[in-house]
């Protein structure tokens, strides 16, 4: 590259940072009418609530009960959520006239066996009777404690003070309980993410029963693995996000209501992909009524963080919503010459247009400012044993920074028709942007002679993604039977650029950051650029079917359109009509236990080529599970114990550079992977009082095909044991107001073995403490202490020992103080 063009890419640099203020200034006019717009409409909160005390017209006549609840809610704009299970077979009573909704829904349901329970001034919790238990009590008068379907709409945890939800639909696509889903599947709920004071989602992964999170060789970058695989499955809010993330922010969980996570494959939904796990970030809604909150939190190591949440109601009568969220954290982290700034803005709009229709806009912006960015971490010895490194240590420049920004816009609309049908289209624009001023250390001849490595990395990725779907019951059989059929896309456009500055010796043991000057950007030179698209187009389709009043199937299957082309690989990958399967079977063996098996399958691109310059083929997965569920103390204790094997073939081979004839190097699919375990998972309400979320996890990848036959898979990042637990205990009587819990985080060893060398971080615990004081149903204070025993490990190992090996974070007190208006 000749100086002048050096310059002029330069100067196009800036002018696209420019662009860039820009836009993030008007998204920022965007994002504050939103706020403005919640706060001016105050005014309509004594309107809203005479509204509440209405009567409707109603007119629904006798029918299924199923259908007759859609209608009701259609009618009412009230939320009703129930199973299959609890309306099959039963008829409602007519209503007609006029009634408050109160008065409606309980009229609807007279003679059912079925009753209600007031959760919120426009949602209910049906109530069935124990078997046997008649409607209201035991034949001797005893009152039996009902199963309560809790009503929050489409799994809503905000308000719930849970650790479970009643229903998710990441797995199938359906609206199930986590009992009647044949997959296992975690949700971390918008109490959990409080109560551990979570701010970005690989904290939250960290916590998660069989996932793991490692930092990916640098700051702020994270790879997540399940049962032994890569996950690159991320959705919004069932909308799937760019498959690589290394140039994007982290995602901050301020504007998230809960994260729903599937383990094995997801196929069904996803078309592409491992079969790991899909991790679906479901954001916050606008809230029917006014609610307004502030939350202010302060670290031991140096840094702050506020959180600004406003919702309302923007008319009377609350058919139309805005919720406006901002985050900002800023300050040291616990590294020598670490500083971070941090932004979030996230407002959204809803409106119920009609009765039965309903549109949510939203948009959402982050910006992460790092300097002292450490992009690979620290070294080791030759051999792989450790240095004695601090977790402060730096091997950077002060002057080295990583700056990332991505915007992101979404559309949803939603129309329910008679018979409790529903259909839904939502789409997601990503626009994403990142430049990486940082360097890395490199002993290729194992010595301890280490070299420093200048480099600039940018990166420009957007994305988008669209699903319409329609869902809904139906009677066949003297049985309901739940239907949904669907259309999905998303294109990924990438583009990666690397330059080359100076290297140069250096030693690390007396290695002071501030001590070589920032170089001039001109002086690098462009070594390489990435780029590609990426096209996925399916059609699916799946259902529940009730065999019998215990015995259920849920059948289905994806066909997938696949296309990945780039002008840096000289040719394409193309998948036509591509078969995902997926077949699962439930039986309920009595109210609160349930028993399953499960296959799904899943496949992934490949931009290795062959000896003749074609890309490989397709990596297949496949998962085969079955376990044991159960749902306990009015569905409020959710537990899963299963078992799985999942294989994934057509991995590339290395062949030898002497059959090459397209390129230096290449490879051949032959390799196979196999992974076996155990997972077992509680999580919810154990008394009123009493929460926990544990869960233990054992898996062993192995390669089982090809040259590495017997050895470990992906050693490194997945421990084969891993063991995470946390709870809380809220206190009554004299102590009422306090909330105490504790949690730990086990695992056994990772390692890496290079064959002369080997890298290995012995089995480790980390274990964490909470304290919460409500001073009343507003205010509360609470501690958080992470890696209590400051136990020194590393969180991620690497395959070379020069770089990518990072040490987990050291104690930290965190003290946050919120309130809410």
């Amino acid at each position: 590259m000749t100086g002048n063009a050096k310059a002029g890419n330069r100067g196009s640099k800036l002018r696209t940072a420019r662009k860039d203020q820009r836009k993030s200034r008007t998204l920022s006019l965007l994002l504050l009418s939103t706020f403005l717009g919640s706060i001016g409409a105050g005014g309509y909160t004594n309107a809203m609530a005479q509204q509440a005390s209405q009567t409707l017209s109603f007119n629904i006549p006798s029918q299924p009960l199923a259908s007759a609840l859609s209608a009701f809610m259609s009618a009412s704009d009230w939320d009703v959520s129930f199973t299959s299970t609890a309306v099959a077979g039963k008829q409602s009573a007519a209503v007609v006239g006029k009634f408050s909704a109160e008065q409606a829904l309980r009229t609807l349901l007279a003679g059912t066996g079925v009753s209600i329970r007031m959760a919120g001034s426009k949602t209910a919790a049906l109530v069935v009777p124990a078997a046997g238990a008649g409607e209201t009590g035991s034949a001797d008068g005893t009152t039996l404690e009902p199963i309560v379907l809790t009503a929050q709409a489409g799994g809503t945890t905000e308000g719930s003070g849970s650790y479970t939800t009643p229903q998710m639909s990441s797995a199938t696509g359906l609206p199930l309980s986590i009992k009647e889903t044949p997959q296992a599947v975690s949700v971390v709920t918008r109490q959990a993410i409080d109560d551990k004071n979570y701010s970005s989602l690989d904290q939250a992964v960290k916590d998660s029963p069989g996932l793991s999170a490692v930092q990916d060789i640098a700051d702020g970058r994270w790879r997540y693995t399940s049962r032994g695989f890569d996950v690159f499955n991320i959705q919004n809010d069932g909308l799937t996000m760019a498959p690589v993330r290394d140039g994007l922010p982290q995602d901050d969980l301020s504007i998230y209501d809960r994260v729903e996570i599937v383990r094995g494959a997801t196929g069904l939904l996803e078309g592409a992909g491992y079969p790991s796990a899909t991790i679906n970030l479901v954001r916050k809604k606008a809230l029917q009524e006014p609610r307004y909150s502030v939350t202010t939190t302060g670290s031991s190591w140096g840094n702050g963080r506020v959180e600004l949440d406003a919702s309302q109601p923007l008319n009377a009568d609350g058919s139309v919503r805005g919720r406006f969220v901002a985050a900002f954290n800023g300050g040291e982290g616990y590294r020598d010459y670490n500083k971070q700034k941090n932004l979030v803005l996230y407002g959204t709009l809803e409106a119920d247009i009609t009765d039965d229709t309903t549109i949510s806009v939203g948009l959402s912006h982050t910006k992460e400012r790092i300097d002292g960015y450490s992009w690979a971490g620290v070294p080791t010895h030759g051999d792989g044993s450790f240095f004695n490194w601090d977790t402060s240590d730096f091997f950077g420049a002060d002057w080295e920074y990583a700056d990332k920004r991505k915007t992101t816009a979404y559309f949803d609309i939603q129309h329910e028709f008679e018979g409790g049908w529903k259909a839904n289209l939502s789409a997601q624009r990503v626009w994403a942007s990142s430049e990486l001023l940082t360097s890395y250390l490199s002993d290729w001849s194992q010595i301890d002679v280490f070299t420093k490595n200048d480099r600039i990395y940018e990166y420009d990725a957007d994305n988008y993604a669209v699903n319409a779907q329609l869902s809904g019951p139906v009677e066949f059989l003297g049985q309901t039977h739940d239907l949904t059929f669907g259309v999905s896309a998303h294109r990924d456009n990438q583009e990666n650029s690397g330059y080359r500055g100076a290297s140069y010796l250096i030693d690390p043991t007396t290695w002071d950051p501030s001590s070589i000057a920032k170089p001039s950007l001109d002086t690098y030179t462009k070594y390489y650029t990435t780029k590609y698209k990426q096209d996925e187009i399916g059609i699916y389709g799946a259902g529940r079917f009730h065999l019998t009043d215990d015995l259920t199937l849920i059948a289905g299957g994806r066909f997938s359109w696949f296309d990945y082309a780039s002008p840096t690989v000289p040719s394409y990958y193309h998948e036509n009509g591509k078969f995902v399967p997926y077949l699962g079977v439930v039986y309920d063996v009595t109210d609160q236990v349930s028993v399953y098996a499960s296959y799904t399958s899943i496949f992934r691109a490949q931009n290795r080529i062959d000896p003749t310059g074609q890309l490989l083929p397709a990596i297949d997965g496949a998962n085969y599970e079955a376990g044991v569920k159960g749902s306990f103390f009015d569905d409020r204790l959710n537990a899963t114990v299963s078992v799985f094997q999942i294989n994934l073939s057509n991995l590339p081979e290395t062949v030898a550079a002497s059959e090459c004839q397209a390129s230096s190097s290449c490879y051949r699919a032959g390799e196979e992977v196999r992974s076996r375990g155990i997972e077992l998972e509680v999580s919810g309400h154990i008394t009123d009082q009493w929460q926990l979320m544990a869960g233990y996890t054992y898996s062993k990848p192995e390669y089982v095909d090809g040259p590495n036959s017997g050895d470990r898979y992906n050693s490194q990042v997945y421990p084969e044991h891993m063991f995470k637990m946390f709870t809380t205990y809220s206190m009554d009587g004299a102590l009422e107001g306090l909330t105490v819990g504790g949690g730990l985080r086990a695992f056994s060893n990772t390692f890496y073995d290079g064959g002369s060398y080997r890298i290995e971080q012995p089995a480790y615990a980390v274990a964490d403490l909470m304290m919460k004081y409500d001073f009343n149903d507003k205010t509360a204070l609470q501690l958080n202490v992470n890696n209590v025993f400051d136990k020194k490990y590393y969180g991620a190992i690497s395959t070379y020992t020069g770089y990518g090996n990072h040490l987990g974070a050291p104690r930290e007190f965190r003290l946050s103080l919120s309130h809410t208006f």
